[in-house]
């Protein structure tokens, strides 16, 4: 069993994502209770987090990122003001994907 603070390490030196992201994967492995998974299992896992990405639009000057969390099926998006940084915290936690990236532009 992993603590949060080996979360924290094993994302920072083990996620496949650029620096700026590692906040939000970091986010979804806690918010999905990873901590009760071995370290070779959570890293198996957390390599698999893939994010979706939707830029900012005449109507919406937000920037939104969603994956899908490999630990518990759930629905994770992200918003950040356009170039704001990568956001840290999850705006939405959902079981589905959210329609914002179903939209056809």
């Amino acid at each position: 069993m992993i603590t949060g603070a080996e979360i924290q390490d094993l994302v920072r030196r083990k996620s496949l994502v650029i620096d700026g992201m590692k906040g939000m994967v970091q986010a979804i492995c806690q918010e999905a209770d990873a901590s009760d998974l071995y370290e070779d299992e959570f890293v198996e896992k957390m390599v698999l987090i893939s994010f979706e990405h939707k830029s900012a639009t005449m109507s919406d000057d937000d920037e939104y990122w969603t994956a899908k969390s490999p630990f518990n099926g759930i629905w994770y998006t992200f918003a950040a003001k356009t170039g704001g940084g990568f956001p840290k915290a999850p705006v939405y936690i959902t079981d589905q994907k959210p329609e914002l990236f179903n939209e056809v532009h």
